[in-house]
């Protein structure tokens, strides 16, 4: 903030200081030498208001605006199969946030605000570039999308084989990894059978064990063949963790931890066999957000009754194969998108119930929930009902996804 304001200042000096020394000179200066005229004086503080406001417009602060976005009806996303859409009563809603840098310019409404929250650079974009964060953006909400599918075909009750895990890059030599033959490209979906879907979920399990344990690793090669159906090749690796010491924290305190000795990519691999096809066209919005959102619409398009309840319904919250909803962020500026669109019901993660229901409206029911069949009880109770389903080829057996 100093550095923008010092800019300023020696903006606004170099305006004053091109003014000759010779007053008669000044352009403004009346003929008779009595000084400058009243409406010239405002001439003169207009050009250095406008010098200000330019200024002020070209720096950019280390600072990020979060602003009420869009609430986006997701009937209008998602396309099944024709013969088994069913026509949606009422509406369901995802909504997102706008995240904007923020220029100096912008500051004094931003702060004045109170709908709108400031991150800093490093808050929102967490040491990454803003290129980094947008494609991070982008792949969050393909992951989101084919989550959300899944989720809801599996909460159905259809059979949808598939994985998603952790993409090892390289093998260090010398190491466990290296002396099971692991090797770069293939995917670790999970240790001892925990799920290990993404980098921080197998980090996570890791943590939990200690060096010398012996574990089996879910490990699948995928198919490289374009077009091809098959998954890939799985089978089960049983290695034993080494150690290594790490620092942790500023403490610089060392610890031993167990040890694999793969490098990891940043990406996920994931891949699930649908039983019938079904897109979700998000268009240029990303994050995982939305997921929530997707699976209940995939779900009212795949039944017959009205799962709103004929009620205008919006929701958020990030969404698992296995029906777990997870926090987000910006609830705070999605309720008051979701009330501009007239919503009567935003379902949000529980964890974030308080932080809605403190910024929403007597007219606003929030539902907090954590697992997909809580939001689909929760809006049965509101009224709504999926009806007895009908699909040409594959029965309908509702089930809780597992």
């Amino acid at each position: 903030m100093a550095a923008a304001v010092h800019t300023v200042r020696v903006a606004v000096s170099t305006v004053w200081s091109v003014t000759p020394p010779n007053r008669r000179s000044w352009p403004f200066a009346s003929r008779s030498g009595a000084g400058i005229r009243p409406r010239h004086k405002l001439i003169m503080v207009a050009v250095v208001l406008v010098v200000l406001v330019f200024v002020a417009s070209q720096i950019q602060l280390p600072y990020y605006a979060m602003s009420p976005g869009q609430a986006v009806p997701v009937e209008t996303m998602v396309s099944v199969p024709k013969g088994m859409a069913h026509r949606v009563h009422g509406a369901l809603f995802m909504t997102d946030v706008f995240v904007t840098p923020v220029r100096l310019l912008d500051l004094p409404a931003y702060w004045l605000s109170s709908d709108t929250t400031l991150l800093s650079s490093k808050e929102l974009l967490g040491g990454i570039s803003a290129k980094q964060f947008q494609s991070l953006s982008v792949a969050e909400m393909h992951h989101s999308k084919l989550q959300a599918v899944v989720a809801a075909l599996k909460w159905l009750g259809y059979q949808v084989p598939g994985y998603s895990g952790a993409v090892i890059d390289k093998v260090a030599p010398g190491t466990p990894a290296a002396a099971a033959r692991l090797a770069a490209g293939e995917v670790i979906t999970s240790i001892n059978s925990r799920p290990t879907p993404d980098v921080l979920a197998l980090v996570h399990v890791l943590q939990s064990l200690k060096p010398g344990d012996l574990v089996n690793l879910g490990i699948v090669v995928p198919s490289r063949v374009k077009g091809s159906a098959t998954l890939g090749a799985s089978r089960v690796v049983t290695v034993r963790l080494g150690a290594r010491k790490v620092k942790l924290g500023s403490s610089g305190r060392m610890t031993t931890m167990p040890y694999l000795g793969v490098l990891l990519g940043l990406s996920r691999e994931e891949r699930f066999k649908l039983p019938f096809p079904v897109t979700i066209n998000s268009g240029s919005i990303g994050g995982p957000s939305a997921g929530l959102a997707f699976t209940l619409g995939v779900i009212d398009e795949l039944t017959s009754g009205e799962l709103t309840g004929g009620r205008r319904v919006a929701a958020t919250g990030t969404i698992r194969i296995n029906g777990t909803v997870g926090e987000v962020g910006g609830v705070a500026q999605k309720t008051v998108a979701v009330e501009r669109a007239g919503a009567s019901v935003f379902i949000v993660p529980a964890g974030e119930y308080s932080q809605a229901r403190s910024h929403a409206n007597s007219r606003l029911t929030v539902l907090g929930v954590t697992t997909l069949s809580q939001a689909i009880r929760d809006l049965e109770r509101l009224g709504g009902h999926l009806g007895p389903g009908h699909f040409p080829k594959f029965p309908l057996a509702r089930s809780p996804a597992s």
